[in-house]
């Protein structure tokens, strides 16, 4: 269930297909913890168990990069409602924010590529930050590189999942309500920013806070919960298929 910032709720059509599937649906599994309270508003239920992005297994990745700070940047480019209004700033936020924060950490800069929509704007991202290193690999892969970074700036919601999953702090930069939820069931409401309202002095004291005090015992017990919230789904899902 989501919706991107600048569009309308759904509509009569798009509720009577949900509808539909419910009342068809044996299980009902939720990746958000929004998603659960709307499905009970329309008289449903559903177990929450996160993104499937969480129980993905890295392969090996070599980040050939200098030792020291490693921070993740990630920009949606895929046509998301407000993007052309609001992505030029978005990108020289990025920009004056990824400069100021290497004056203080003498960080490295890893673009992460979600999206092949993204190429043209990490050329670009790879101009204005002297270093920036442009990483396209399978999901696979790309968790391994996740895995080598202390900070992760993201947009793209796999982003965000990517690095909870590697244990990396993020710092959201959201677009639609399935990244407040995400961060919100994560304990990271406050490593959140709604792109509508994103500002340089939020951006960086964020990323400041959350590279200093990295990946809170709230997120990881949640990210525990989760993982035997999936198991018990796994299980019961498959005995609906063994009967």
């Amino acid at each position: 269930i989501n919706q991107n910032f600048g569009l309308e709720g759904f509509d009569d059509a798009q509720l009577t297909s949900i509808r539909l599937l419910q009342d068809r649906a044996a299980l009902t599994s939720v990746r958000d913890a929004m998603s659960p309270d709307f499905l009970r508003a329309l008289g449903y239920s559903g177990v929450l168990t996160g993104d499937p992005a969480l129980y993905m297994r890295a392969r090996p990745a070599r980040l050939r990069i200098k030792p020291g700070i490693k921070i993740g940047l990630n920009v949606a480019c895929h046509g998301w409602a407000l993007q052309e209004e609001l992505l030029p700033a978005v990108s020289e936020t990025y920009v004056e924010g990824a400069l100021r924060f290497r004056e203080r950490t003498q960080a490295q800069y890893v673009y992460l590529v979600h999206s092949k929509t993204e190429m043209k704007l990490a050329g670009y991202l790879r101009k204005q930050i002297p270093g920036l290193t442009i990483c396209r690999y399978p999901a696979e892969k790309m968790l391994s590189v996740y895995k080598q970074l202390d900070l992760v700036i993201a947009m793209m919601l796999h982003a965000a999942i990517f690095a909870t999953r590697c244990n990396v702090p993020v710092l959201s930069v959201g677009y639609d309500d399935k990244h407040r939820a995400f961060m919100r069931m994560m304990k990271t409401e406050d490593r959140y920013i709604d792109v509508r309202e994103l500002e340089l002095g939020q951006f960086l004291s964020i990323a400041g806070e959350a590279l200093d005090h990295g990946v809170r015992p709230p997120t990881a017990m949640e990210l525990k919960v989760l993982t035997a919230n999936m198991q018990a789904f796994v299980s019961d899902a498959s005995g609906l298929i063994r009967s």
